[in-house]
């Protein structure tokens, strides 16, 4: 499964691309309105794509869960707190492979 909380121009399509025959994307994040996806891929592999809107809290905690377990894991890219408008212009752009976080 992949989740993508991104939802820039490029990364749904990516992530139909890299999950496994079968597998499921769940897509959370709303960087662009509309997105090019590869539907021969998802039609080929069996791929299922489901839509998501803003998790619950406790969706969030058993998505974190699931990381701190190893059963789930995602690329994390820290920036500085002063770097978030640079970092969302990234998203928009389609930028962006990883998860990114503000550090203060």
């Amino acid at each position: 499964m992949v989740i993508d909380f991104a939802g820039a121009a490029t990364t749904t399509g990516a992530a139909i691309e890299a999950v496994r025959a079968g597998g499921r994307v769940v897509q959370v994040g709303l960087g662009v309105e509309n997105a090019l996806i590869p539907v021969q891929t998802l039609t080929m592999k069996g791929i299922q794509l489901f839509g998501a809107s803003n998790a619950a809290n406790k969706e969030c905690s058993g998505f974190l869960n699931l990381m701190e377990s190893g059963k789930v894991s995602t690329e994390v890219e820290e920036i500085a707190f002063e770097q978030i408008p640079e970092g969302l212009e990234r998203v928009r752009k389609g930028g962006v492979s990883s998860r990114l976080v503000a550090v203060f």
